[in-house]
């Protein structure tokens, strides 16, 4: 996944290999998902990490140039940790995430999936997906 760096300071990010099937009736279903973030503000020693792992399913739509997908069951897991001045530590946990309906831009190239977001302050976040054989 590829993110524009944030206006608040450095992030680093990773996710794992993972799989989203697309049924010819409609449903679709991701494969476990592995993501770490890391993020440090700018002037000071605080900064946070964060791991999850998550897995969902639902329905998808395209029409128009607009990828629809609506979760239906989504089980999620995971973990913050701030690390703050002086390096007192604060461990919590993530809730789980609830099902949602996310609409974006899409492009198709070859055996290329393009899916174009917006973020906050004007961001855009732009994830590509190959076809697996």
């Amino acid at each position: 996944m590829d993110a524009p760096e944030p206006q608040n300071g450095p992030t680093h990010r990773r996710a794992s290999d993972g799989t989203l099937t697309f049924n010819a009736n409609g449903t679709l279903l991701t494969s476990k998902v592995d993501s770490k973030a890391e993020v440090t503000a700018p002037g000071t020693s605080t900064r946070a990490t964060g791991q999850m792992n998550a897995q969902a399913s639902g329905t998808w739509s395209a029409v128009g140039g607009t990828l629809t997908l609506c979760m239906t069951s989504v089980d999620s897991k995971g973990s913050i940790e701030i690390e703050g001045p002086g390096g007192k530590k604060m461990k919590l946990a993530m809730p789980q995430m609830k099902p949602a309906n996310t609409s974006m831009a899409y492009s198709c190239a070859g055996a290329t999936l393009s899916t174009t977001q917006p973020m906050p302050k004007n961001a855009t976040m732009t994830t590509s997906y190959a076809r697996v054989p």
